[in-house]
């Protein structure tokens, strides 16, 4: 994996955390809520390092598809096998940030209500799950799909030197 996608994975993963420590930090409101101010900072913060995150490897994945088309070089079935490689790390980034919008649209529905405790947790549960999920399957995803990357530029080389 080039130095991009390893930064790319590394704000997901950042952001991965700090949603576990404002989850944490949750629990401490139900015992002291002058606490909230914390988890509510914690936990917009923790939101765009993870929208960041997850749309960067969008845009990384559809930009270099479209750089490869425009490019040339690459017949078909190869541009297959990249966007084969790329679709499941399109997928995991596109659930784990619309899950993150979600649960951010649940809290802030739910504040304040009576007995909403039980929802916002399992709905935190659930947000932090896909994220682990969608971080294991990006992280995979673009390895993948650098190496596919990697391997056409070597072939490329081979046979530029080649025929020359």
């Amino acid at each position: 994996m080039n130095r991009w996608a390893r930064i790319q994975i590394a704000i997901a993963a950042i952001g991965t955390a700090l949603l576990l420590v404002t989850f944490r930090q949750g629990f401490a409101v139900a015992v002291q809520p002058s606490s909230f101010p914390l988890h509510t900072q914690l936990a917009l913060v923790a939101t765009l390092l993870l929208l960041l995150g997850w749309l960067w490897v969008i845009v990384y994945l559809l930009g270099a598809r479209r750089r490869l088309a425009a490019r040339g070089g690459l017949d078909a079935s190869e541009l297959r096998s990249v966007d084969r490689s790329a679709r499941g790390a399109l997928v995991a980034a596109l659930l784990a940030a619309a899950a993150v919008v979600a649960h951010v649209l649940v809290a802030g529905r739910l504040f304040a209500r009576p007995g909403s405790g039980e929802i916002h947790l399992r709905s935190a549960v659930v947000t932090v799950a896909i994220q682990a999920v969608a971080l294991v399957v990006c992280a995979r995803g673009l390895a993948r799909h650098q190496g596919l990357l990697e391997a056409k530029k070597r072939v490329g080389r081979v046979l530029d030197s080649a025929g020359s």
